[in-house]
This record gives C-alpha cells, sequence and structure tokens, in this order.
C-alpha cells in the first residue's frame, strides 16, 4: 500500500461565521491506496478489455467487492484474546508509541484491556460517535441533519461533523454520554480550546464500553451501528481509511480518525474504534506517537495492532 503524508493537519474544530468548517493552515494532500484486484478479477478485465461487445467489464466498485466478500479473520475469545491485547500494546510501547487498547465482549460482558487504557487521548474524529449518539437520543436525527450525520461518520466530514457538534451540545457532549451510559472516566472536555472537537479527551475503555452500551441502546445503536459500516474508504479530506480494525476487517463498522489535537499540536495518532466479530466485540485502539511522527506511520501502526488482535502478523 502507498500512502501520502499529509504535511499539515487540520485543526478539528466548530469556530468562527462558518460553522463546522476546518481551520488549516495549509491544505492536506490527499492519500491514495493502491487498490487491488483478485487474479480472476484482473483477467475479467483483460478479456473485457480486447472484446468489450463480448464480455462487457462491471465497474471497479463491483470488481473490488467480489474481493472483499471473502468472510473476514474472527477475533479470537478467552486466553487468546487477552494475550492478542497485550501483545498488541506491547508493540507500540516496543516502538515509542503511548497506546491504550480496549475490546468488550457485548455479549458476556468481559472487559480486555492493554497499555494505558483509562489513560486520555485525543479522540480526533472518533468524537463524532458521541454526536451521532446524542442526535439520536433527542430524536433530532431527521432530515436535512441525518443527511449531515451519514456523511460525518461515513465519510467523516468534518464540516458536518463541527456543525452538528455544536447541535449536539457542543463541549457538554462527555459529560451527556458519560451520565446516559453510567461510564466514569469516559473522558473530558476537549483541551485545545473551547469548541475544538478533535481535542475532546476519551479513554480507550471507556470508549469500548460506550460503544457496547450504544449498541444496546435500541434508540441508538441500529442507526449508529449501521452509519459505521457503511465507512468509505476515502474520507471526505482526501484521507484513506483504510486502516487499523478496517484494514484487517473490511465488514466492520469502525469510526476512523487522524490528527494531533493536542496543545501545541506536537503529537500524531490515527485511532480506530467500532464492532468485530459480527458485532459481538467493541474495540478501541488510541496510539500516539509525541513528538508528532508521520501520518502514514501512525495509520500503519494502528493497522499492525490490529492485525495482532486478530492473531495475524503486524505486517501483511
Amino acid at each position: 500500500m502507498v500512502w501520502t503524508m499529509r504535511p499539515i493537519r487540520p485543526i478539528h474544530a466548530a469556530v468562527g461565521p462558518e460553522v463546522g468548517r476546518d481551520r488549516f493552515a495549509g491544505l492536506p494532500v490527499p492519500a491514495g491506496p493502491a487498490r487491488w484486484l483478485t487474479a480472476g478479477a484482473a483477467a475479467l478485465a483483460v478479456v473485457a478489455m480486447a472484446a468489450p461487445h463480448v464480455f462487457p467489464v462491471e465497474s471497479a466498485e463491483a470488481l473490488r467487492a467480489t474481493v472483499i466478500a471473502a468472510p473476514p479473520p474472527q477475533l479470537p475469545g478467552g486466553p487468546a484474546l487477552a494475550a492478542n491485547v497485550r501483545a498488541a500494546a506491547a508493540y507500540a510501547g516496543e516502538h515509542g508509541w503511548m497506546t491504550g487498547i480496549a475490546v468488550v465482549d457485548t455479549t458476556t460482558g468481559e472487559v480486555v484491556t492493554g497499555g494505558n487504557t483509562n489513560g486520555f487521548f485525543p479522540a480526533e474524529s472518533t468524537a463524532k460517535v458521541f454526536v451521532a449518539a446524542r442526535l439520536l437520543a433527542g430524536g433530532a436525527m431527521t432530515g436535512d441533519t441525518q443527511a449531515k450525520a451519514n456523511a460525518m461518520i461515513a465519510r467523516s466530514d468534518d464540516a458536518a461533523g463541527g456543525e452538528l457538534y455544536l447541535a449536539a451540545g457542543g463541549d457538554d457532549l462527555m459529560a451527556w454520554a458519560s451520565e446516559r451510559y453510567a461510564i466514569p472516566g469516559l473522558g473530558a472536555p476537549p483541551t485545545n480550546g473551547a469548541l475544538t472537537w478533535g481535542s475532546t479527551q476519551v479513554s480507550p475503555q471507556g470508549m469500548a464500553r460506550f460503544l457496547a452500551a450504544a449498541k444496546a441502546d435500541p434508540t441508538v445503536g441500529p442507526w449508529l451501528l449501521a452509519a459505521m459500516a457503511r465507512t468509505e474508504d476515502v474520507a471526505a479530506d482526501g484521507t484513506d481509511q483504510v486502516f487499523g480494525l478496517k484494514a484487517v476487517d473490511r465488514t466492520a463498522p469502525v469510526k476512523q480518525g487522524w490528527g494531533g489535537d493536542v496543545p501545541g499540536g506536537d503529537a500524531e495518532l490515527a485511532p480506530s474504534v467500532g464492532f468485530v466479530g459480527e458485532g459481538r466485540y467493541a474495540v478501541a485502539i488510541y496510539t500516539m506517537h509525541v513528538p508528532a511522527a508521520p501520518a502514514d506511520e501512525a495509520r500503519a501502526m494502528t493497522t499492525a495492532q490490529a492485525r495482532i488482535l486478530f492473531g495475524l502478523s503486524p505486517t501483511p
């Protein structure tokens, strides 16, 4: 996979007269993954190019769908899962990254953790799941709001996210989520100033518990999981979203994040949260490098940790 580095990160915030727009010191460079086809799909394309009237080629999306239709790998349970979580946390630590990982079995309630699982990390765009939950709980997920919320989750649209962050209560959002789902230590308001939602603080264990609770909430779970399952490969700002949990299980409902929303901005992380094992396990991976590392390295580290969780080697 070929990655393109974003040299200047956006500040994720809802500020100014144009509510919901990012403030940029410069423009991000879109990232594009190398796309791939199975040998069969490639052969199909060659034949069709030679005689399109005889053997028509399906769209690129249709061809890619044939590739990702294979059953995803399964997360192990019991002692094996606990060992994998510890190994994924240790892998990051050995490479100089701060990390916290949490997995909640939504069937048994078992919680497995590794690293600094109760420590706070910048939520980045994973904060958008809290925004959606509050809109749903308040009965506001209709019409234009719902369209913007879909873009906020599936495409990680920051303009929509910033606008809806205000509609969902702004910096009071984490207190609301903590109270509704009875999760002490879930998180805290932004550290980079009012309405800088990307710097909302969240603990990995708090996020995993929130996801599990939101799934069980009939007012929130069905819509939220469906929207997360529609996460697109490329975000609204051009960032490749196929990393972390989504790189291992392409069918997983996920919310991805990226950036360095800490005071001073000298950090980089690419959190990946969501559901695997056909929705059974709620997973949160937060891994940060201080000082800032290249954005592609942050995504690669999160992907390596996700692979370890599944019992795979860190790299393909």
